[in-house]
């Protein structure tokens, strides 16, 4: 898969996926102050205890390191691995928190079997699965997302 392809593809399936609405109400949250927030290591977040009490006393919003990148999320075209983000999405709701979706594409975390993707037309079709997915399981629940990284 070239960059231009990978970049082009993701832009226009996020474009598409936003008209569909897959992406409502991430808009409609309200600006009137700036959530502090962190970045999660899953480790951590199911061990250590001080670390459970720093984010739930001083953040507003969590994003996980790690687990909604391909890499993490997708190791073969059908399977997907969503224990990391659905720990991260169960302890913010359980904290009353929110989660911001890192990252449904980024050519630097991508698994190997989707570096083999030929043109933007198969890259396009995978990244709109991939991202029609992810998205659309956490929908309503995460209202920010990374699309492009």
């Amino acid at each position: 898969m070239r960059r231009r392809d990978f970049v082009t593809a993701a832009g226009a399936a996020g474009l598409a996926l936003w008209t569909r609405g897959l992406f409502e109400g991430a808009a409609a949250e309200s600006h009137s102050s700036i959530p502090f927030g962190a970045a999660v290591n899953d480790g951590p977040l199911q061990t250590d205890a001080a670390y459970q009490k720093a984010l739930i006393e001083h953040c507003h919003l969590v994003v996980g390191e790690g687990g909604l990148k391909w890499a993490d999320l997708r190791p073969s075209p059908s399977q997907y691995v969503y224990d990391q983000p659905d720990r991260l999405i169960a302890f913010a709701e359980a904290n009353g928190m929110k989660m911001r979706g890192h990252t449904l594409a980024w050519y630097a975390a991508m698994p190997d079997w989707a570096l083999q993707l030929k043109g933007e037309a198969e890259t396009s079709r995978e990244l709109m699965t991939h991202i029609e997915n992810v998205v659309g399981r956490y929908k309503g629940r995460v209202p920010s997302w990374d699309v492009v990284n």
